[in-house]
């Protein structure tokens, strides 16, 4: 029998400290803060809403198109209706998350979080967020994260990187 292991590298040593947040924080602050704007215009009273270049709302996309569940497909007017989002606006959406180097725009709980790097994956790995807290932040480092940066960009605006 032969058996391979497969590391994955968690890129701890690359994790986007304070400095790292902040230069993206300032570099990309005006579509930050377009994209926190938008989906919280968007959200229609849920309670979250998420967007990407693969997810609107609910719905992930596939080859075969969007779907809840797997298996059980819809176009992407569909997925679009269902989040109250037109075609033009999930475009913009897009074209701002390419242009401030994010993948994912989050409103969850009247807060947002722009994901603006995640590496490694299953066992581990880095996320770093610009979060955008209305009622203020108590960033803590969780108990399971090896590595944890946290800053202050300005009044509700703030970043932070977890590691596992």
């Amino acid at each position: 029998m032969l058996f391979f292991l497969i590391s994955c590298e968690k890129n701890i040593d690359n994790a986007m400290n304070e400095e790292a947040l902040n230069q993206t924080f300032q570099m990309h602050k005006s579509k930050f803060k377009q994209l926190a704007q938008m989906i919280i215009e968007d959200s229609n009273n849920l309670k979250k809403l998420k967007i990407s270049e693969k997810r609107i709302g609910e719905y992930s996309l596939h080859d075969e198109g969007w779907a809840k569940k797997y298996g059980e497909f819809v176009s992407i007017e569909i997925a679009l209706k269902e989040s109250s989002i037109s075609l033009n606006r999930y475009q913009k959406y897009k074209s701002l998350l390419g242009r401030s180097e994010s993948s994912k725009v989050l409103f969850y709980d009247n807060e947002v979080d722009i994901t603006v790097s995640a590496t490694g994956f299953v066992f581990g790995g880095c996320l770093s967020l610009v979060l955008y807290k209305p009622s203020g932040a108590s960033l803590k480092k969780p108990s399971w994260a090896q590595v944890f940066y946290s800053t202050q960009f300005e009044e509700n605006w703030y970043g932070v990187t977890r590691c596992d």
